[in-house]
């Protein structure tokens, strides 16, 4: 919504978890305590600036719908999910010689 030009600032948006979080609220969907204890200043986080490298990694992960992360990080949570979450070689499989 941000990005899309819908809202001036995170917590504006209806829908966003980010006004739970900001307000320290919790409300219909949200419970706002696990995220409050790891990150803190919810608005202060939402509003440092990131590089544009940073950006375009983030909108790359948003696209491609792959965990942006470590490969530690991955692992774990391939392994939570029981899925491999590793990118695969890109095309069609060769097809085996008889």
């Amino acid at each position: 919504p941000l990005r899309a030009g819908m809202v001036t600032e995170p917590g504006a948006y209806q829908w966003s978890s980010a006004r739970a979080h900001i307000t320290g609220q919790d409300d219909a969907l949200v419970k706002v305590k696990p995220l409050l204890e790891l990150v803190g200043d919810w608005s202060e986080c939402l509003g440092q600036g990131l590089s544009q490298g940073e950006l375009e990694t983030f909108h790359r992960h948003e696209r491609i719908g792959r965990p942006l992360g470590s490969d530690g990080f991955i692992s774990k949570i391939g392994s939570i999910l029981n899925r491999d979450l590793f990118p695969k070689k890109a095309g069609r499989k060769k097809k085996l010689s008889t």
